[in-house]
């Protein structure tokens, strides 16, 4: 137990919380983090009881595991961003990187319009060398501060010393290092034009935490993805589906493109067009579909049956047959089971 901290370590807090995917156990110990002395003064006494540490980001990118962590979980929420002249911008490594590109359009800078692609927090998106539509993190970022959390000292990298690669860099090779910030670099821009490549990138993108969200910073599920999503797996109008929930992500965009905000607040107009439209009503109404259609009798026992019935009426084989008589004849022993499934269906749809 870590004691007389100027902020607040919990104990044994399940990871799923902090997991875009929703799965984690317990870490024995949890803290966030909001500036570097928080930060220094939780590895110290980390240090000091040799427990092992885990550096956490939004979470967009992890798989944690049901047995979760036996030591410290730092969850990094250090929210410093500013602009300043020769089109350099500062971002501490807690910024999401939908934050940072809507700052960087602020200061009219261009460069940086495709990270709105990327979920995450600068953090992880330096540590990954994230990217997207051809860019990659490598191609703006200038310096990188970090703090090594075993000799807690500070210290500031250039972009060579970051030995970038395809999704790569030395962080992932030297998890001593914590990432504090970054200086982006960015050439002059013009606000409109990158607020419209904004917009453009908005339509393509299906983010990593489309298994459990319609939308979150920077990012909309929309159109084939989002008809399947909304829908839990079932579609019931096909091209209609794609069509509502691309028509509303539209909308849902032109209104954040318009107030310069790609906040999941901002984004949450999305779910507000489609509970008045079809989509999310349907989704309501057939929610017990998918539950339903797994049953395998659907796919063994009922065609079968059918097969059999029609086999039985058709066969010229001596009287003529009355079907019903036939129906009660292939359905013996089976009825009750018939029944309940009856019921399901009924309840599905």
């Amino acid at each position: 137990m870590m004691e007389h901290m100027s902020f607040e370590v919990k104990e044994n807090i399940p990871l799923s919380g902090y997991s875009v995917f929703k799965i984690g156990g317990p870490a024995r110990y949890f803290a966030i983090v909001h500036n570097e002395e928080d930060l220094l003064d939780v590895l110290c006494r980390a240090k000091e009881k040799n427990l092992p540490v885990f550096i956490l980001g939004a979470g967009s990118n992890i798989l944690a595991s049901d047995k979760g962590f036996p030591g410290l979980v730092v969850k990094m929420d250090l929210q410093g961003l500013y602009a300043a002249e020769g089109g350099k911008l500062t971002a501490e490594s807690g910024v999401s990187m939908a934050r940072a590109v809507s700052e960087s359009v602020k200061a009219g800078r261009t460069g940086f319009e495709w990270a709105i692609g990327v979920p995450g927090t600068i953090g992880g998106s330096v540590r990954g060398n994230a990217g997207c539509f051809g860019e990659e993190m490598k191609d703006v970022v200038s310096r990188v501060a970090v703090l090594d959390r075993f000799s807690l000292l500070k210290s500031v990298l250039t972009n060579g010393d970051c030995r970038f690669g395809y999704r790569d860099s030395l962080f992932k090779h030297n998890p001593n290092f914590v990432i504090l910030s970054a200086i982006l670099e960015l050439a002059k821009g013009d606000a409109l034009e990158s607020q419209k490549k904004i917009l453009e990138y908005s339509a393509h993108v299906i983010p990593e935490a489309s298994q459990s969200e319609l939308f979150t910073d920077g990012m909309l599920v929309a159109g084939d993805a989002g008809g399947l999503l909304v829908n839990s797996g079932v579609t019931l109008r096909g091209v209609d589906m794609a069509i509502a929930s691309g028509a509303a992500a539209a909308k849902a965009t032109k209104n954040a493109f318009e107030k310069n905000d790609f906040s999941k607040k901002s984004l949450s107009y999305y779910e507000e067009l489609l509970k008045n439209d079809f989509v999310l009503q349907d989704r309501e109404t057939f929610k017990k579909a998918p539950e339903f259609l797994q049953n395998e009798r659907l796919y063994t026992m009922y065609p079968e049956f059918m097969c059999r019935l029609f086999h039985r009426i058709a066969l010229v084989n001596g009287p003529k047959k009355r079907v019903f008589d036939e129906l009660l004849e292939e359905t013996k022993g089976k009825r009750t089971q018939m029944f309940l499934d009856m019921l399901r269906a009924l309840r599905a749809v």
